[in-house]
């Protein structure tokens, strides 16, 4: 009697663990094929964020979606050169939105870079298991989050935070389809709209010309070599110079370079200025684009101008190299024949901090603008490729000499 029922209750107990097994069995499948085909979006989007599809749809109930595999732009560069004409023009394309700076992407990119270059903070952080690829997920469903949703949806979607191109490198490996467009413009330009407008730049020091041309190369040149390494098929360099002498021109090149239709809205963006949902910019024209050079020394303190002009070299090496070259610098450079009423014009011109120019071109500032406004390129320097694409005196040469009519004109 005792063997059948210790039997009995073995048999029970072996029943019990068998359906026990076999249910955590059933669970452990229905959990591996929930993971498998991503159950939900809400958990695969915390599983996978980098998968993940942003669906917007705009006024006209279209449905845009985007992803880390979509065409993104990014403009950038120096502040005062030219991104914001630069994020009008293609704001103007019926296809493309920008809107105005996030201001939250610079400053989270930076956040990112300085993580990566500290290693005591990159060692706590794997520590804690929030390892590169956590991080690079997080920042690319961030980023993509900001620049879609900040704005009505598009076909096309670009992003204009000026520091932005200092992390190039990064943000091509996050979009792999992302282009970018770095403007360039002279850095004495650049620096002369800063200061004159007073628009403050996180580190520029407004009260000095040297300190605001330093920092400008150290940018520009951190821009420039990520643009170089991710290469000519992705980053592209717009001179601001070019860009507004020859508007039509530039755009054709930038839009075939960012596989976008050609439209001529992006020449008209100025009927969008001032009005709701339109874009705020300075006046520009071909004239303001080319007038800073000829007051730039002017405005700036007695005995700045030589400090700037004697260590140029040393301030902004980066300018020959961006392709900003001077034509002071071309003919330091490469020595050109000057016959001696021309040199005493110059050698008078830089004693009174004054710039030979051809009389017929200047007899007031006020004719000076008017002429620019007609020939923006009197000298044609800027169709030459030889002093393309910026030009920072305007001294008239026939054969490799000077005319012998030089005009004295004060900055």
């Amino acid at each position: 009697m005792r063997v059948t029922m210790r039997r009995v209750l073995l048999g029970l107990g072996f029943a019990v663990a068998l359906m026990v097994t076999v249910h955590l069995g059933q669970q452990m499948l229905e959990c591996q094929e929930l993971l498998g085909r991503g159950y939900g979006k809400r958990t695969h989007g915390l599983m996978r964020p980098e998968n993940e599809e942003l669906v917007m749809v705009d006024s006209s109930h279209i449905e845009y979606r985007y992803s880390k595999e979509m065409p993104l732009i990014f403009i950038g560069g120096v502040p005062r050169s030219g991104t914001t004409l630069m994020r009008a023009m293609l704001d103007a394309h019926p296809e493309v939105r920008c809107g105005e700076e996030t201001r939250i992407i610079p400053r989270v990119l930076a956040m990112r870079q300085a993580w990566s270059k500290s290693g005591r903070e990159k060692m706590r952080l794997d520590e804690a298991g929030v390892t590169d690829q956590v991080l690079d997920a997080a920042m690319q469903a961030f980023i993509l989050e900001v620049i879609a949703k900040h704005g009505e949806p598009a076909r096309y979607l670009c992003n204009k935070d000026p520091f932005t191109l200092k992390s190039s490198v990064y943000l091509s490996r996050l979009f792999p389809n992302s282009k970018f467009l770095l403007m360039v413009r002279d850095g004495r330009a650049s620096v002369h709209s800063m200061i004159t407008r007073k628009v403050t730049i996180a580190g520029f020091d407004l009260n000095s010309y040297r300190d605001c041309l330093t920092k400008w190369n150290k940018a520009i040149e951190v821009m420039y070599s990520q643009c170089a390494e991710i290469g000519q098929s992705r980053c592209l360099p717009v001179y601001y110079e070019q860009l507004v002498l020859h508007p039509e021109q530039s755009m054709r090149v930038i839009m075939q370079f960012l596989d976008i239709s050609w439209s001529d809205a992006v020449l008209h963006h100025e009927e969008l200025i001032g009005k709701p949902g339109g874009v705020s910019l300075s006046k520009t024209s071909p004239g303001t684009a080319m007038r800073w050079c000829w007051r730039f020394i002017g405005v700036m303190p007695r005995g700045h101008s030589y400090d700037v002009h004697r260590t140029k070299g040393r301030l902004f090496p980066c300018s020959r190299r961006c392709g900003a070259i001077s034509v002071h610098d071309t003919l330091k450079s490469q020595p050109l024949p000057l016959d001696l009423a021309c040199l005493a014009a110059l050698i008078v011109a830089l004693a009174l901090r004054t710039v030979p120019v051809p009389a017929s071109y200047v007899n007031s500032s006020a004719k000076w603008d008017e002429r620019l406004s007609q020939d923006p390129d009197p000298a044609g320097f800027l169709s030459s490729a030889k002093w393309s694409p910026s030009v920072f005196a305007n001294v008239n040469m026939e054969n490799g000499h000077c005319t012998k009519d030089p005009f004295l004109v004060r900055f």
